[in-house]
C-alpha cells in the first residue's frame, strides 16, 4: 500500500540530533515533506496560489513562500482544485472527497457537507468557479452551490438527462445564462430561473458541437467558449461554431484569464507549450522551455507575465525571464524501504502490486539530509532508464554509500555521483 511521504520530524534519538543541528521544528511538532514540483494549480489572488495534490502554496508580492498543509490546517490531501473569491477574499480548496477548505488570510474553515451527505455517486470536485460570494462546485453529481458568507451548502443542482446524475467538467455564465459543459454536453438555463435545481429547465445546446462530452467551459467578456476533445467552440446565438484547433497539439487544459484564452497542451511524445489566444483565434503568445513547461496543467496572467502550473516543472513565472517557485520537497510520494543513516533519511520511492507485479515507478531514491532533498533517477540519470521500482535501500556498512534493490533492474550502488548497476549479467 502507498505510504505518503509525510516524513515527520516527530522522531527520537537520532534524528532529534539531526533536527536540532538543522534549526527544524523542536521534539514533538511535526514537519510535512510534500513533492511541491507536482504543481496541478494556478489561481490569482491577494497572492498567487499553487496547488498541488498534497497542499497548496502561495508566492508573495517579495517572491517568498508560504506552505498550507494538513500539519498547518488544511483538511486532507488529494487536493482537486481550488479558486479564488474576490468578493470575500477567500481562497476555495477541493479535495477528492468532496470535502472543501476554505482560507482567510490565517484562517482555515472546513465545509463537509458534500462529503458527509448521504446522497450517493461521484463527489469528486473537478472545478470551482466563484461569483459574487458564491462558489458554483462542479461535481460528479452534479452543481453544488455554497454560500462564502455563510460557509454553507445553498443548493444542489442535479441537471442531468430525466434529473439522473451527470458528471458536470466546467461552470460559466453570461448575461443572461449559466452554462455547465458535462458528459452529456454543454447546458444553460436563465440566470434569472428561480428554480435551477429542476433538471427540466436546463436546455442542452448540441448544435454545432454534438451530445458528447464537453471537457470544459469558460466565458470571456461575455462571449462562451467550450472544449470538447481537443477542439474549442464559440457560442453564437444558439450554436456552437468552430474557435481553435491544432491536430499536432493535444490539449490539457482551457482556462481564461485577463481577458484571454491560455490553452496548455502536450503530444504523445511528451513536447509541451502553454499559448495565449486572442478572443478572435490568434495565437498572440507560445511558451516554450524544455525541463520547466514538461505537462502544463494550468496558467494566468498577472501583470502581463504568465505563471504556468506544471505537473513536473513545479510553479514558474515568464516575464522577460523565467522564475521557478518549488518549495523543497521530495520528487514523489515513496513506498519503499526508509533508512536513517549518517545523518541523512534514503528512501527507496518505488513499489510492486499484490500480485508481484511492476507498478514503473521511475523515481529511484531520495536522499534528506542538510535540510534538503536530492534524488537520482531516470530524469537525471540516464544510467537508470532500466532500473524501475526501487523498493529496498540500505547504508554500505563499510563504505561512504548506499545501495538500492530495484524490482527486476539490479542492485545499485550509488556513491557520491557515481552509481553503478550490478545484475546477474556482470556480477
Amino acid at each position: 500500500m502507498v505510504r505518503f511521504l509525510l516524513i515527520i520530524s516527530f522522531l527520537c534519538s537520532s534524528l532529534s540530533l539531526l533536527a536540532q543541528q538543522q534549526g527544524l521544528q523542536a521534539i514533538g511538532q511535526w514537519r510535512e515533506h510534500f513533492p511541491y514540483q507536482q504543481t496541478t494549480g494556478v489561481i490569482q489572488g491577494d497572492r498567487i496560489y499553487a496547488t498541488t495534490p498534497y497542499a497548496v502554496f502561495a508566492i508573495d508580492a517579495d517572491n517568498s513562500v508560504e506552505r498550507y498543509t494538513k500539519v498547518t490546517g488544511l483538511n486532507s490531501v488529494d487536493i482537486t482544485t481550488a479558486a479564488w473569491d474576490a468578493t470575500t477574499n477567500q481562497l476555495v480548496i477541493a479535495y477528492a472527497s468532496g470535502s472543501i477548505d476554505i482560507l482567510k488570510e490565517t484562517t482555515i474553515r472546513n465545509l463537509d457537507d458534500i462529503r458527509r451527505s448521504n446522497i450517493s455517486g461521484d463527489k469528486t470536485i473537478q472545478r470551482i468557479i466563484c461569483n459574487n460570494g458564491l462558489a458554483y462546485i462542479c461535481t460528479g453529481l452534479g452543481i453544488v452551490v455554497a454560500d462564502l458568507n455563510r460557509y454553507e451548502i445553498r443548493d444542489t443542482w442535479i441537471i442531468g438527462n430525466n434529473g439522473i446524475q451527470t458528471k458536470v467538467n466546467g461552470f460559466a455564465a453570461d448575461n443572461q445564462f449559466w452554462y455547465a459543459a458535462t458528459d452529456e454536453g454543454v447546458k444553460r438555463t436563465p440566470r434569472n430561473n428561480n428554480n435551477p435545481a429542476d433538471f427540466s429547465t436546463w436546455q442542452l445546446i448540441n448544435s454545432g458541437i454534438g451530445r458528447s462530452v464537453a471537457r470544459q467551459i469558460v466565458s470571456v467578456n461575455n462571449n462562451i467558449y467550450a472544449l470538447r476533445r481537443d477542439s474549442i467552440y464559440t457560442l453564437n446565438n444558439n450554436s456552437f461554431q468552430f474557435f481553435y484547433t491544432d491536430n499536432s497539439w493535444p490539449i490539457v487544459s482551457l482556462n481564461t484569464s485577463n481577458g484571454k484564452l491560455l490553452l496548455c497542451q502536450r503530444t504523445s511524445s511528451g513536447a509541451s507549450r502553454v499559448i495565449q489566444l486572442s478572443t478572435t483565434g490568434t495565437i498572440e503568445r507560445t511558451l516554450t522551455q524544455a525541463g520547466v513547461i514538461s505537462f502544463p496543467q494550468q496558467a494566468i496572467i498577472e501583470n502581463n507575465n504568465i505563471w504556468v502550473a506544471d505537473l513536473f516543472g513545479g510553479l514558474s513565472r515568464f516575464s522577460n525571464t523565467v522564475e521557478r517557485f518549488v518549495p523543497d520537497g521530495p520528487l514523489g510520494s515513496a513506498s519503499g524501504t526508509m533508512v536513517f543513516a549518517r545523518d541523512s533519511l534514503f528512501i527507496a520511492a518505488g513499489s510492486i502490486n499484490d500480485s508481484w507485479n511492476y507498478l514503473y515507478n521511475r523515481n529511484g531514491v531520495y536522499w534528506y539530509g542538510n535540510n534538503q532533498w536530492s534524488f537520482k533517477s531516470t530524469f537525471n540519470n540516464s544510467v537508470l532508464d532500466s532500473t524501475l521500482d526501487f523498493i529496498t535501500a540500505v547504508p554500505d556498512p563499510i563504505e561512504n554509500a548506499w545501495w538500492a534493490g530495484s524490482y527486476g533492474g539490479g542492485l545499485v550502488r550509488f556513491s557520491g555521483n557515481n552509481i553503478r548497476i550490478f545484475k546477474q549479467s556482470n556480477s
